[in-house]
C-alpha cells in the first residue's frame, strides 16, 4: 500500500456532497462491523458457488487511522475451476470520523496458481488514481491514471457508500463504477425505502433495496436486473444480492449475509 502522510480536500465541490467517490463520507457506524460472511448460490439450482469472509478492523499507518477491510473470497468458476480471491482495501478516517478511500489491492489465484492482481490508489491532492492490473496467464499489464470526480468509486465501495446514502435518506445517487478490469460504467443507484423482509438462516430481517441501472435509457431495456438489500437498521450493512454472476449474459445469482 503506497502512503502519504496525509489526506487532504483539494475542491471546495467535494466538501458538498455525502458520497464523492467515497472522499469523507458520514458513516459512523461501521466502527459497529467486525466480521461479515456470505454465500454466493446460482438462482436455478441453489447450489453454493463462493463462500466469503469479510474482517474490519481499525489499523494505524505513520499516525494516520484507517478503517481495514480484508475479503476472502473461494469457490468455483464455472468455467476454470476452483478460485480464491484476495480483496485488502484501505479507508483513512479523519477526525470527524468521515472515510476517505485510500486503496484497494486484489489478488486472484486460479487452481492453486497466481493469476491476476490489481491495485488502485488514490491520491486526494491531484483528485486522481493510479490503476494498476497484472494478469499472469495471459502475460499482460495495464497502468492507468483514472481521474475522479464526485461520482467515482470502486465496485466495492458500494458496501460503504450505500450505508452512508441510506444513513443520509438519499434516494437516487448517480455513480461512475470502477471494476476490477479497470473498465468504467456510469450507473444510478435508486433506493426504496419501504422495508421488505426476508428470512435468512433462520432469522427475519428488514431491509431496503437498492436497483442498479445504465445511467443510459437505451442500455437500461436490455440490461440485467442488479438488486441489492441492505440492513434496515443500523448498522446498514449489505445482506442481500440478486443479479449476474460476472456479466450480461452469465447466470443470476443470490448473494446472502450467512448469520
Amino acid at each position: 500500500m503506497k502512503r502519504n502522510n496525509t489526506i487532504v480536500p483539494i475542491l471546495l465541490l467535494l466538501l458538498a456532497s455525502q458520497s464523492l467517490a467515497l472522499y469523507k463520507i458520514d458513516y459512523p457506524n461501521f466502527k459497529e462491523l467486525k466480521e461479515l460472511h456470505y454465500e454466493t448460490r446460482l438462482k436455478d439450482s441453489g447450489k453454493v458457488i463462493f463462500r466469503e469472509e469479510v474482517n474490519i478492523a481499525l489499523a494505524n499507518f505513520d499516525g494516520q487511522e484507517f478503517l481495514f477491510c480484508s475479503a476472502l473470497s473461494r469457490g468455483k468458476t464455472i468455467r476454470e475451476g476452483e478460485i480464491y480471491r484476495f480483496t485488502k482495501s484501505y479507508y483513512a478516517i479523519d477526525e470527524n470520523n468521515r472515510l476517505s478511500t485510500y486503496a484497494h489491492e486484489v489478488t486472484t489465484s486460479l487452481e492453486g496458481l497466481p493469476y491476476q492482481s490489481f491495485q488502485l490508489d488514490y491520491d486526494w491532492d491531484k483528485n486522481q488514481a493510479s490503476y494498476n492490473f497484472q494478469d499472469l496467464k495471459k502475460k499482460k499489464s495495464i497502468s492507468r491514471t483514472i481521474t475522479l470526480d464526485q461520482q467515482t468509486i470502486f465496485a466495492r465501495d458500494t458496501t460503504l457508500l450505500f450505508p452512508s446514502l441510506i444513513l443520509n435518506k438519499v434516494r437516487e445517487e448517480k455513480i461512475r463504477m470502477v471494476l476490477p478490469t479497470g473498465h468504467i460504467f456510469k450507473v444510478i443507484a435508486a433506493i426504496s425505502y419501504l422495508p421488505e423482509e426476508f428470512t435468512i438462516g433462520g432469522k427475519k430481517i428488514d431491509c431496503y433495496r437498492i436497483e442498479m441501472k445504465p445511467d443510459f435509457p437505451l442500455l437500461t431495456l436490455i440490461a440485467p436486473k442488479i438488486t441489492f438489500w441492505y440492513l434496515a437498521a443500523p448498522p446498514y450493512n449489505f445482506v442481500r444480492y440478486e443479479g449476474p454472476l460476472a456479466g450480461p449474459f452469465s447466470p443470476t445469482v443470490i448473494q446472502e449475509q450467512v448469520f
